[in-house]
This record gives structure tokens, sequence and C-alpha cells, in this order.
């Protein structure tokens, strides 16, 4: 077996290896006409859940040409390539050819229209091509101006990932009619909030969960994270008093014990007994201490601090730690959106949040490890689904490890795609 030699320095191997991901999501893309896609592992409905298989990638943000493209416009930001602007115009028009084929009510972010809208919206940018954002944007505007019912509430799906696209997009373009439709879906999430003694939460997984759940993905801390940011634009004082119900109904649930907050899913075989269950504890960017750590960090960095919201991100800073320090095996997944990559990415954004850059160097070492275990010994990457191979995929695949590692050399330029904020866009200048 022939190691690789690496430079010396963390920012020159993390550079490398950056760009070695980013050569090979281009060289495997498989083209027509114009538009490209990618074979690789993806999650289908099935007749009992989702399963995993092996097809052509669809359009989505999670694990889609919008999320590939999405990553490939974020690395145009620093580095020109000729090769990495054609592929992502081949991925984006994928992306927005298939928009056509979407339900109307398909507009959340990782799994609906928004998040292709936003990797448009991106992609013109880094490309600098007027004629395309203006298309991501005129979609997105087409979609706010749906009345869309109740079919789904959160990060993922809903109305909760849809009003982080439609504020950081209106904050950056001025279009007030983008802020009116987030607030519509602000109302739509207060109106149908669970209250309870134990604070304000929401059905996002009925049947398949013993209770409303907590967490970033489908959980408390994701649709409270969009209704702070409603009430950071518009002053409105009912989405931070939902936001903060949210809150307490995460800290109503803490488990000291676990340092960690439970996950209520069930799988298919506890619905079937239904009989209580005791909750699972997971670490992750989707459900547990790093999705709600990275909610925590962000009404931190918004100026809602108080001593509770400072206890929660330690704890999930420790609880993280710990995970990412026993789960060192190279068949443990690195992806981001259950993986070490995810996982490492709370402590890149605290240390650009908190400015503690000691912090950083957590994420560092999970990076070094990544390279020494995977590349320097010519293995495939451990990727998100269950028994499965490499996948080009942003929260699943070689995407979403490539922007870990873009992250990881500049976490101030580039923003993380687990917490979609604000964007700092700029005129492209090539």
């Amino acid at each position: 077996m022939t190691v690789q030699p690496w430079a010396t320095s963390d920012d020159a191997d993390f550079s490398e290896m950056l760009d070695r991901l980013v050569h090979r999501i281009c060289r495997d893309a498989v083209w027509a006409g114009n538009a490209c896609t990618w074979l690789g592992w993806t999650m289908r409905p099935a007749r009992q859940g989702l399963c995993n298989v092996f097809a052509t990638l669809d359009i989505d943000l999670y694990s889609g040409t919008a999320g590939i493209a999405l990553f490939l416009a974020r690395y145009l930001e620093s580095r020109p390539s000729l090769q990495v602007a054609t592929v992502l115009r081949g991925a984006i028009e994928h992306a927005l050819v298939g928009l056509g084929r979407l339900p109307s009510s398909q507009t959340g972010l990782f799994d609906g229209a928004a998040g292709v809208c936003l990797a448009a919206i991106e992609a013109g940018v880094a490309l600098a091509d007027e004629p395309l954002r203006q298309r991501g944007l005129e979609q997105l505007l087409a979609i706010s101006a749906q009345e869309t019912g109740p079919t789904s509430l959160d990060v993922i799906n809903g109305s909760a990932g849809l009003i982080q696209v439609q504020l950081a997009v209106a904050d950056r373009f001025r279009r007030d009619e983008l802020l009116d439709s987030a607030i519509r879906q602000g109302d739509l999430l207060l109106a149908l909030a669970d209250r309870s003694e134990d604070g304000w939460s929401w059905s996002t997984m009925p049947g398949f969960a013993q209770r409303n759940l907590t967490g970033y993905s489908h959980g408390a801390a994701g649709i409270a994270t969009a209704l702070l940011e409603l009430h950071h634009q518009t002053g409105d004082t009912r989405f931070l008093e939902a936001a903060r119900a949210g809150w307490r109904y995460e800290r109503t649930h803490f488990c000291l014990d676990r340092n960690n907050w439970p996950d209520f899913r069930l799988d298919e075989d506890e619905v079937a007994e239904a009989q209580p269950v005791p909750p699972q504890f997971v670490t992750a960017w989707c459900h547990g201490a790093v999705g709600i750590g990275l909610s925590r960090l962000r009404a931190w960095e918004l100026g809602y601090d108080d001593a509770e919201l400072s206890e929660e991100i330690r704890a999930a800073l420790a609880s993280t730690q710990i995970w990412l320090e026993t789960h060192t095996d190279p068949r443990t997944d690195f992806s981001l959106c259950h993986g070490r990559a995810g996982n490492a990415e709370l402590f890149v954004a605290a240390a650009e949040i908190l400015k503690q850059p000691e912090l950083h160097d957590v994420a560092a070492t999970v990076g070094r490890c990544g390279i020494r275990q995977f590349e320097c010994q010519g293995r495939p990457w451990a990727c998100g689904g269950t028994k499965v191979g490499e996948t080009p995929s942003l929260m699943f695949g070689l995407a979403g490890i490539g922007m870990f590692y873009l992250r990881l050399l500049e976490a101030g330029q580039i923003d993380t795609p687990l917490l979609i904020r604000p964007a700092r866009w700029e005129p492209a200048t090539r």
C-alpha cells in the first residue's frame, strides 16, 4: 500500500485534501447536454420507511445536485477554477430544471425547492452570472407567493427551513415580499405549536415519535432558531417568546446524566409495538447535542445570551467532544448530517462565534484523523448511509466532507450549510 505524501502544516494538508475531493466530484459528474448529475448512494421511499439505493442523484440540497452545487459555489469564492465553474453550472442546471417536477407543497430547505433556489442564487453570485442569480431569486419569489398549508414545519422539509432561506435572501437583496412570506410562515408555526407547561413544541413526525422532537433537523431547536431569526429581522416579540418557549421544551427534557437531549423518534418495530420505550440519545447535527449546540450558538451570536443558553452551549461542546474522542474508528460515518465532520463543525462554529480559537483545534484534530484514515490509506470515505460506499452528496457524502475541510481553512469567510444565516455575499470579481 502506498501512503500519499502530505505537507507539514495543517492548512496545506487541509487545502490539498479539499482540492482532491473537489477533483473527484468534478471527475465523476455524469453529463447530459448542459446539465450534470452523479451516481451515488442515497435514500428513497420504500414500502416501509426509507431504504438505501444506488442511483442518479435527485435535485435537493440534502443528497442531490443542489447540495453539490452549493459546495462548489462556496469553493469558488476563494479558489477560481474553470473546471469547477463548468461543473457547478451543470449541477445547478440539473437542479433548476428538476424544480418543475416537485409538488407545490415541497418547499423546504434540505428536501425541497427553497434549497435549490438558495444554491442557484449562491452559484450565480460565485460565477458572477446575474441571469442565473436572478433565475434562482425568481423561483424563490414564486414559491414564497404561494399560500402553503401546514404540510411540514421543520428545517429539513418545511416552514422553518423555508423561513431561513427567505430571511437570508431578503436581507441580501432587500426583497420585502420574501420577508412578508417568512412572517406568514412564522405565524403558521405559532398557530400549530403544541403549548404546555414544558414549553412549546411541534409535531413533525406524527406516528414515528413518542412525543414531539427535540433537535435541529426535525425538532424544537431548528424551529426556534427560525423564529429567532424572524424576531431579529422584524422586532416582533411574538416570535422571540415562541423561540424561548421552544428552548424551554428542550430544557425540560435535557438529561443531566447523559449531558444531552433525548431523541424521541421510534423505529418501525417500536411503532408496531405501540409501547412506551426509553428515549435514545444521539450526538449529531440532525438530532441531539450538535444541532442544539449550533442553535444556541446562533442565539448567542444574535445577542440573546443568558445564563441557561451559555450552559447549554458548554454542555453541547462537552458532550460532542467526548463523542469525537470515542468515535475514531475508520468505519465511523464522516458525513455532515450525523458523522464526524458534522460533529466537528460545532467546534469550528464555536471558535468563530465565541472568539475562542482553541476550540478550532478540536475540529482540526478530526480533520487530520480523516486524512490519515481514509486518504493516506486509500480507503473510501465513510459516508452517511448504513453499510454503503462513497457518495458525492452534501449531507451524506464527499461534498459535505469537502465543505468541512473548506470550513477548517476559511470559517470566517465561508458559512456552514448546517446553520443558514444572512450570507456574506459580495459581487464576484471573476
